[in-house]
């Protein structure tokens, strides 16, 4: 019965009653008149306004207000861990077929929680806590002599928008919801055809909400959603991410704050670590293919 009055107010304010009666209903608790979604954009289009969002990102700094992540540790135990502090630097590539360079830093008590970092040749990854790390080069990325990562920081950049989409042939499929739009990647093997990535972009803004990977068995390998948008210079950035490995059960929740554009000499911090003394377990990921 409440609601339904409820619903009854709301409908009858959007008549002329004059300015009393809008007076009187102000802090009703009405929600305002839903806006029209506007018409969806071609794939075409979706894919342009995707890749110059990417462009516009200037060299910029942020802080993490708070991180939180999940995950098993090498003994196999399930962990939780909560802490403020952190650091993102970014830096936008030097040319179209560049990586971006970028400096991600969770801070802990005393300890680096961990690093993901990358330049234009190499990535790499350490946590102090873990005293676990290891290094690659873009060259060797998704060759089978290479091995696995922690967190790949070059996927980082990915599942958080903030990498361009391919636009050359063969053009991605694409798909129109009630309130998105979704961009798919597929790949064809022996089974046939299946979603190897997608991302979704919402449909007023055509920013990315949710992204994700898939096996080809259609069990989905890795997870972001990207919320709480915040405008720097001609670019929008999520200031909340979720970046999640369901067959893990791990992901990784960051809130970033203070948004700045950053020109300030950083260079130190997207060189590699050559050794660090206080983990054992940084090497090459990808050494193999050095000598193949």
């Amino acid at each position: 019965m409440a609601a339904a009055l409820l619903a009854r107010v709301c409908s009858a304010r959007r008549r002329p009653w004059g300015l009393v009666a809008a007076l009187l209903l102000a802090g009703s608790g009405c929600p305002p008149p839903a806006q029209p979604l506007p018409a969806p954009l071609p794939r075409t289009e979706a894919l342009a306004r995707y890749n110059a969002q990417v462009a516009a990102i200037p060299p910029f700094r942020c802080r993490i207000a708070q991180w939180e992540a999940q995950f098993t540790d090498a003994a196999g135990q399930a962990r939780h861990e909560q802490e403020l502090g952190g650091t993102l630097i970014y830096r936008p590539p030097a040319a179209s077929d560049r990586p971006a360079r970028f400096y991600l830093q969770a801070d802990a008590p005393v300890k680096k929680a961990f690093v993901l970092a990358a330049n234009e040749r190499e990535f790499w990854m350490f946590s102090e806590w873990g005293r676990l790390g290891g290094w690659g080069k873009y060259e060797h990325l998704d060759k089978p002599c290479a091995e696995s990562i922690a967190i790949p920081p070059q996927t980082v950049l990915e599942f958080v928008g903030l990498h361009p989409l391919p636009a050359a042939p063969p053009l991605p499929a694409y798909r129109i919801g009630p309130a998105t739009c979704t961009i798919e990647y597929v790949r064809l093997d022996d089974q046939g055809y299946s979603t190897q990535r997608e991302i979704i972009l919402d449909r007023r803004t055509y920013w990315p909400v949710e992204i994700n990977a898939y096996a080809a068995d259609g069990a989905r390998l890795m997870h972001s959603e990207l919320r709480q948008y915040r405008r720097l210079g001609d670019a929008w950035l999520p200031a909340e991410v979720l970046l999640a490995w369901p067959p893990e059960n791990a992901w990784l929740r960051l809130k970033f704050t203070d948004f700045s554009m950053d020109q300030k000499d950083r260079e130190g911090l997207f060189v590699r670590p050559r050794a660090l003394p206080d983990i054992p377990d940084y090497h090459q990921i990808d050494r193999a293919c050095d000598d193949n």
